[in-house]
Parts: C-alpha cells; structure tokens; sequence
C-alpha cells in the first residue's frame, strides 16, 4: 500500500517558507497552506486519465475536458496508431496479444514524460497491472460508464464491433474498470455533460 507524497511535501514547504522569513505560523495554519501548495502542485503535474469501453466517449469528452482546463491531450490509440498504423489491421495481421504489448510499451513511455495532460485510453487497456500502475503513478483515474443502447457500433473497434461482443467484454472489463477508478461518470448524455461533471468532480 502506497500514499501520495504530496501533501507531506507541501507542509514541508510551507514550515520551511514560515522559518525563512522569519514568520510565526501555528500548526492549522500550515495545513491550510499545506492544502493550497498541494491543490497547485496537482493541477500542474497530475494527469487525468479516462478509461472505459470503447464507443464511451473517452476520446471527445476527454478533449473537452482538456481544453476547458487548458492541459494537453493524448489519445492512447491515436498516439499508437502513429507507431504501427491501423489499429484493426494491426489486431487481424498481427494479433490482439501484439496490440497489447505495443500498447503497454506505448503507455510506459507516456507516463514516464507526461505531466499535467488529459490521457484518454483505449477500452482494454487497464486490464493490464502494469499499464494501472503506469497510470495510477501520476494520475486521476476518471471512469466513463455508457450503456450499449445508446452505442452506434461499426468496425473500428473488431473486438467490440457488435451489441452483443460490447456486453460480453463489459462483463469482463467492469470490475476492473470500477476498481481502478477514482471518479466514475455514469450515462452522461453528452460529452459535454461529461466534462461539466468531471469538472465538478474534481473539486470535491
């Protein structure tokens, strides 16, 4: 079991900042500025990572999202696409386990130089323990649930190409998905309304 260091950083930062200019600062004094140091440093260097399905919506709600909260943007499948072209294809030439190991090496380097962005990852790609805990490193993990009705399916994504391929991954992936999440989204009715309650969310 781990914790994030963050806050134990900020309130060492703000004795230290109190000691230097020779301030007197109580204890719950330094927790409220503890708290303020720690908010700047999350805004600035933590990303925010959507998981979910494919057809979720990660990819247009994610863009949203970063554009609102003026961060970059990476899509795990757009970003591999650049490495070994069509994703489909990739999977019926190659093989889905082969997907996964590029998408694995695709995520490890990713997180290893990215800070403060919006990643929106492709539907399988937490089922993975390594690429969570490449995730989960430096991220908030956001949780786009939709239901397969209100999906349009067609055959950009062969493994889920189908009403009734979609349930019986979901079947698979949910506990997964739900266990790793920080904040889930359930049925939002655009992805506008997405982003406004993650926007919200993450002010909690």
């Amino acid at each position: 079991p781990a914790v994030s260091v963050f806050l134990m950083l900020a309130g060492q930062a703000a004795s230290a900042e109190a000691f230097f200019l020779g301030k007197a600062i109580s204890n719950a004094e330094i927790s409220v500025r503890a708290m303020q140091i720690e908010g700047a440093l999350r805004r600035k260097f933590e990303n925010l990572v959507l998981i979910g399905m494919p057809f979720a919506g990660k990819t247009t709600a994610g863009k949203l999202l970063a554009q609102a909260m003026d961060r970059p943007f990476y899509d795990t499948d757009i970003e591999l696409e650049r490495r070994i072209g069509s994703i489909p294809d990739y999977i019926r030439n190659s093989g889905e386990e082969a997907f996964r190991r590029a998408e694995s090496e695709l995520i490890a380097a990713l997180t290893a130089t990215v800070r403060g962005a919006v990643i929106a990852t492709g539907g399988g790609a937490v089922l993975r323990e390594g690429n969570r805990r490449a995730l989960r490193e430096n991220g908030r993990v956001i949780l786009l649930e939709r239901e397969a009705d209100s999906i349009a399916f067609d055959a950009s994504r062969p493994l889920s190409d189908s009403k009734e391929k979609w349930n019986a991954l979901w079947q698979k992936r949910a506990p997964v998905y739900r266990a790793f999440a920080d904040i889930t989204i359930v049925n939002p009715p655009t992805p506008e309304a997405a982003c406004s309650q993650i926007t919200e969310e993450l002010k909690k």
